[in-house]
Formats: C-alpha cells, sequence, structure tokens
C-alpha cells in the first residue's frame, strides 16, 4: 500500500468511527452480488456498443446542407462504434470511411472556432470541435490509431494524420499557456461544460502531439511546444479536478450538460498518466455515490440546475450509464448519444461500495442528503480577464456557503430541494442559476413518475434563473417562484405531474398515487391545469408558494388514508408566509420571503459541510471523502 493510500486507509478508520452507523446499513449486497452486477456491466457494454453499431445515434446520414446538421458527429460516434466491434475488414473500411468524411468537413463546419471568440454561427447551429468531437477523435486515435491501446491499427494511417491536422488547426490559436494559469479554476468560459471541454480538447491535442515527431517540435501560436502545453494542462488539471472535488460541480446533475463534463474525466481516467488517472478515477467515484445516494431504480430524484422544461418529462442524468452500471433508470438506446457512448467503452466502473448503496434500495432505508454547490459570482457581471481565451468570463467564489442541496430518500421516493442564499439574481454565477428545480422522483424506473416544481419563464420555453426559493424538511417540500430582482425571466409558479401518476383531486389538493403517495396544493387562489399541456398545474395565484407532501405506501393503510391525513394537516398563511404541519416527523414546515423555517428554525444554505448523509461525509472544502456501508468503506483523497 502506497503511503498516501496507507494515510486515507487511517483516515477512514477515524472517520468511520465518528459518524454513527444508522438503520440504512441493515442489508449489504454480498461480495457475490457485487461480483454479478460487475459480470452484468461486461454484457450490458457489449449491448450499447451493439446498439450504436446497428442503430447510430445522431443519424451519420448528411441531408440537405444546413447549419447545425448533426450528422458529422453522427459519423464520429458510429465511427467508433464500428472500430470497436471491428468484427471483420469491411466493418472497419466503413467506420474509417465515415470517420475520414467527418474529419475532412469538420474545419470548415459553422462554429469549428467558437473558443476563441471567432464563432462564425449562433448556439443553436454551431458545431464547435471542441463539443464531443474533439473527445470521440482522440479516443479513436488512443485506441485504434498505430500505437492504439485496444487495437492498433484499425484507424488507417491517413485517417490518423488527418485528425492529427484537425487538431492542430484548433489548438494551434485556441490552447495557450496562460490558459493553465491557476487563476481561471474558476472563471470557466462561458459555461462550466464548455470550459471542460476546452481544457480537454487543449490536453488532448498536446497529449498526440508530444507523441508524433511531425507535431512535438512545432511551437503554437504562443510560441509554446506540445510537451511543455501538455505538462502545464496536466498540472492544471489535477488542480481542476482537487477544486471541484473540494467544493462540488456548477452545473450539479443536469441531464443535459453533466455528461459534456464527465465525458472529459473518463478520458482522464483511461489514458492519462498516473496522478491525473487518480484523480479522475476519485472524482467519478465521488459524481457517481452522489448520484447513488439521491436515486431510486436509477433514477435520479434529487435537485438539478440547468433543466429545460422540455427535459422534465423524460429526463435522468446519465441515464445510459446508469443502465449499464446498475441495469436500471435506462435502456440500452440511452447509451447511444455521443456524449454517453464514448464513457461506455471506458474501463471505469464504480467501486464496490457505491454498487452497494445504488442498488440495496431496501437495506439502506430511508435518509436524509445534504451537499453543497457552488454559484456566487466572485464579482457581479462578467468581467475579461486579459484577453485570455479571448472572451469575457464569470468568476465563482467556490467557498461561498451559498447553495445547499437537500434530499430526502426512501425506498419508494426521492424528494429534493435547493435551499439558496437570498442573494439577487445577479449575484449569482448564470449557469449555477439557470433553471433550477425541486420536486420528487417514485420508485419504479420511469423517470416520468415525478412531480417537478418549475416556474414558467417570461419568454415561453426560455431560460430562468434563481427562479425558485425552497423549504423542505424530511417529505415535506414548500416551493415559490422567486419575485425580482431575486429572480429572472420567472413568469409564473407551475408544477408537473408525471402522466404515469393517478391523480384524484379534492379539497384544494392534487393526490398522485405510484410506487408512494404525493400531494400537492398550491397555497393560495386554487389552480387549473394548463390547456396547451395538461400535465402542468397552474396556480391561479402566480406567486403563491405550493407545498408538496409526499408518503411511502407503509406509512398509511391506503391512499384513502393518507389523502385524510394530508387534510387534516394544519396549512396557514399570512401575506407571503405558508405554513404547513408536515407529516411524518416533519415538523411545522415554513416559507416567508424567501427564508425557510422548521419548528421556528431557520434553514440555512450552509450546514457546515461539503457533503453529510449516513453514507457519504466529506468536511467542509476537505480534500478527503468518506464512502461506507456497513463493512464496506472507501476513502477518496484529492
Amino acid at each position: 500500500m502506497s503511503p498516501c493510500r496507507a494515510l486515507g486507509f487511517l483516515f477512514s478508520l477515524f472517520v468511520a468511527n465518528s459518524f454513527p452507523a444508522g438503520t440504512a446499513y441493515a442489508a449489504p449486497l454480498t461480495a457475490a452480488a457485487i461480483t454479478g452486477v460487475y459480470g452484468q456491466i461486461t454484457v450490458r457494454r457489449e449491448a450499447a456498443l451493439q446498439a450504436e453499431a446497428d442503430n447510430p445515434f445522431p443519424s451519420p446520414i448528411c441531408g440537405a446542407p444546413r447549419a447545425g446538421d448533426a450528422c458529422l458527429l453522427g459519423k464520429l460516434n458510429h465511427g467508433l462504434a464500428l472500430l470497436a466491434r471491428g468484427r471483420d475488414a469491411q466493418e472497419i473500411a466503413s467506420a474509417n470511411d465515415e470517420i475520414a468524411a467527418a474529419v475532412s468537413q469538420l474545419p470548415s463546419a459553422p462554429g469549428f472556432n467558437m473558443e476563441d471568440g471567432k464563432a462564425d454561427a449562433s448556439e443553436e447551429t454551431a458545431q464547435p470541435f471542441h463539443f464531443m468531437r474533439a473527445g470521440i477523435l482522440y479516443r479513436i486515435v488512443r485506441l485504434f490509431g498505430a500505437a492504439g491501446t485496444r487495437a492498433p491499427g484499425r484507424l488507417t494511417s491517413t485517417n490518423e494524420r488527418a485528425i492529427y491536422s484537425v487538431f492542430w488547426d484548433w489548438a494551434n490559436g485556441d490552447c495557450r499557456m496562460s490558459d493553465t494559469n491557476p487563476a481561471h479554476l474558476w472563471t470557466p468560459w462561458g459555461s462550466e461544460n464548455h470550459d471542460a471541454q476546452h481544457d480537454g480538447t487543449c490536453w488532448e491535442a498536446a497529449d498526440l502531439f508530444r507523441r508524433t515527431p511531425e507535431y512535438s517540435d512545432r511551437s503554437y501560436e504562443d510560441q509554446s511546444y506540445a510537451s511543455g502545453q501538455f505538462s502545464a494542462w496536466t498540472a492544471y488539471l489535477e488542480r481542476y479536478l482537487k477544486e471541484r472535488a473540494r467544493w462540488g460541480l456548477v452545473e450539479y446533475f443536469s441531464p443535459t450538460y453533466t455528461r459534456y463534463t464527465l465525458d472529459n474525466i473518463y478520458i482522464y481516467a483511461d489514458f492519462s498518466d498516473a496522478a491525473l488517472q487518480n484523480l479522475a478515477h476519485e472524482f467519478l467515484d465521488l459524481w457517481w455515490v452522489g448520484w447513488a445516494q439521491e436515486q431510486v431504480d436509477g433514477v435520479f430524484g434529487g435537485t438539478e440546475t440547468r433543466v429545460y422544461a422540455k427535459e422534465i418529462p423524460n429526463g435522468n442524468v446519465l441515464a445510459g450509464l446508469a443502465w449499464m452500471y446498475f441495469g436500471k433508470g435506462g435502456n440500452v438506446g440511452d447509451a447511444r448519444a455521443p456524449g454517453i457512448f464514448p464513457a461506455t467503452l471506458s474501463g471505469y466502473v464504480p467501486a464496490p461500495v457505491i454498487v452497494d448503496i445504488a442498488l440495496d434500495t431496501t437495506g439502506r432505508g430511508s435518509f436524509s442528503v445534504d451537499a453543497r454547490a457552488p454559484g456566487l459570482a466572485a464579482s457581479v457581471g462578467c468581467r475579461t480577464l486579459g484577453g485570455a481565451r479571448g472572451t469575457p468570463q464569470c468568476a465563482l467564489d467556490p467557498s461561498a456557503q451559498v447553495i445547499r442541496r437537500t434530499a430526502y430518500i426512501t425506498p419508494e421516493f426521492v424528494m429534493g430541494s435547493p435551499i439558496v442564499a437570498k442573494l439577487t439574481a445577479k449575484e449569482w454565477f448564470a449557469g449555477s442559476a439557470q433553471d433550477r428545480e425541486a420536486g420528487l422522483v417514485m420508485a419504479g424506473g420511469d423517470p416520468r413518475a415525478r412531480i417537478a416544481a418549475f416556474p414558467l419563464a417570461i419568454a415561453g420555453g426560455g431560460k430562468h434563473y434563481n427562479g425558485i426559493w425552497a423549504v423542505q424538511s424530511k417529505a415535506t417540500q414548500i416551493v415559490v417562484a422567486a419575485p425580482a430582482p431575486f429572480s429572472k425571466n420567472v413568469s409564473a409558479m407551475r408544477v408537473w405531474f408525471g402522466p404515469s401518476l393517478v391523480k384524484s383531486e379534492n379539497d384544494g389538493w392534487v393526490f398522485a398515487r405510484g410506487a408512494a403517495y404525493a400531494a400537492v396544493r398550491p397555497a393560495v387562489g386554487g389552480y387549473h391545469w394548463d390547456s396547451q399541456d395538461p400535465g402542468w398545474l397552474v396556480p391561479n395565484d402566480p406567486t403563491t408558494p405550493v407545498v408538496i407532501q409526499a408518503a411511502t405506501t407503509d406509512d398509511y393503510p391506503n391512499f384513502a388514508a393518507f389523502q385524510v391525513a394530508v387534510q387534516n394537516a394544519k396549512l396557514t398563511t399570512s401575506g407571503d408566509s405558508v405554513e404547513f404541519a408536515g407529516l411524518d416527523g416533519a415538523g411545522r414546515v415554513a416559507l416567508s420571503n424567501g427564508v425557510g423555517r422548521v419548528n421556528g428554525a431557520p434553514v440555512e444554505a450552509a450546514f457546515g459541510a461539503s457533503l453529510r448523509s449516513p453514507f457519504v461525509n466529506q468536511a467542509l472544502g476537505s480534500d478527503h471523502v468518506l464512502i461506507a456501508k456497513g463493512a464496506r468503506k472507501l476513502t477518496l483523497d484529492f
């Protein structure tokens, strides 16, 4: 055991004795069961490969020329799948044909050079090289190029040279040594996922160039060389992973954008040198254990950010990978997406204790999770940092305790809320404040078996910022649309009900039954159903808070008894203040002018830790994370 690992082991023993083991540890999975899970991962990985090879997504067939056509990305994703399968010469030749066609067109695609301010397309139509495309090409070279680690030589030498050339076209001017200054760690370019992909592409380019005599002696526009770039980017990314491990991701559990950030980290876990590889592996463990404890039957139920309204009905963060690892929450088709499929080929798998937490739904019992996330702008608005990356950047203060992601997990549902500091919209980093939601997901593996509190944006279907205030105690939640100037672009409160839930309406409440019970009520004014999309409950008073109460079916003899209990619980309103006598030990839960209280005590965004639950504990800003369930323990040491 290395000295670092030895210290980590001693730390894990110390922390294990510092946090009492609760009843959630009752039924750990056996070693044989864990082994069986890993065996099924191999089977499902092959199924994902087969699915993408046989039915590629997006389509690699280009239609009439139009901006934003995803066919080039489809060709790369499909080419990767065909090379990975590589059953015969014809299949390998087809893969190379698709890769050649895509690579030849990438430099002239709209938005190829978006990073350095030379964008020639809008965000909606752009095909930036850093966005998924570079990562797929890098994997293709490292796995199937002349020195490939999986099947060397499957990629033709002509294609390999063309890939190097397109990387050079982009990286020569878009990757600068100044970008690796640690001052940029919390000044993401544009958004967190774009920033991560930009930095990942610079690292990938330098790694490829340093291995190739044709490029290793070339100087970039800033007079640097591949060896120096590679060393600088490696050091920078090591710091990046440590910082994000300590303070959290900005775009936490976004059903859309998480995949784009994590795909880079999968690349480091597979292809980097030892130190960065170890950090990447541990970071993936940290992310997946966060997912594992806030999901039920493979569907994540904790609160998320950057959740577009169109994603609410079916959104499930990293469903394709969750299905591959745990056999729940998605299907083989979910694994085909370009932001997911490359990671299915990764050698990373979650640690045994994470598998145990994810799959032992009954044994882990009912419990609460608190986790923090960064979101405070270090200065109001954005600023240009000495021309670095050529675009304005917004800085964050990662240590500010302004977001508390709280969740209550049971075998039948997960309920999550963002508890946020009372800040004006302009004080937030936009990527953190955009499209937050609260609500719950019920067991059964259907992402639509959910209730989501999500305000309507002023611009129909648009984005809103710092849109909700919430408070939660156990399975009782109160949510309200935050008013201006605390929010931006918020019109009115709404609540979405999944179509698989059985609804009953009585006395101002909407009751819902699935694997669990739930009840929803606007505090005042009543409600109606959206005539255009009847899944949405719309309060008649757009400013009223909404009360959401959930319970397991074991808590009540039947659905009718739950409804009676809810109707008998005291609900009081006074101006903008609402208090509800929460069921099952939740206490008196209140929300007034953005401040939540439970039994009269304020519920603060700050809670004195980075992660806290029966299974995962991390002191505020600590480099150490203890993951434990029964006898299984894992210490992450960043």
